[in-house]
């Protein structure tokens, strides 16, 4: 009886060890995808960034900033480290001529910059970088 007892509990200690093997690789997928699966946040940078740029004559640029990124420890990140953020930001946009503030493409290049700046920053960190984009929400030049 007590060798009959051990066949059995040898058997299901194999099946138990089966399950646990197969189940390994489903569950660490699972794991890695609900990181790509979860829903963009958008943090609003607030005030507005407001400042005078590289012209002839003073003009200004008025611009509204939100970050869109995935994950709450990137937004963690982020939100701990708006003063350094909003610090390059307003650099980035001050710099800028008047070419640089007032064309699409422009613009455009200051967000890429801008994203550049955040992603490579919290690399250098040790945190996470899921940012996806910089969204100019408001932008004006006077």
């Amino acid at each position: 009886m007590l060798s009959r007892l051990s066949s059995l509990l040898k058997k299901n200690v194999l099946i138990f060890i089966c399950f646990i093997l197969i189940g390994l690789p489903i569950v660490s997928t699972a794991e890695d995808g609900e990181a790509s699966n979860e829903k963009a946040k958008y943090i609003q940078i607030k005030p507005s960034f407001v400042t005078n740029f590289d012209s002839e004559k003073l003009r200004f640029v008025k611009a509204d900033v939100a970050i869109k990124v995935r994950g709450n420890s990137t937004a963690e990140a982020i939100e701990d480290n708006l003063p350094w953020i909003k610090h390059r930001i307003l650099m980035l946009l001050s710099k800028q001529d008047i070419d640089g503030v007032s064309t699409a493409e422009g613009q455009s290049l200051i967000k890429e910059e801008a994203l550049n700046q955040v992603l490579s920053f919290l690399e250098e960190e040790g945190l996470d970088n899921n940012v996806e984009e910089i969204l100019f929400t408001g932008f004006l030049v006077e």
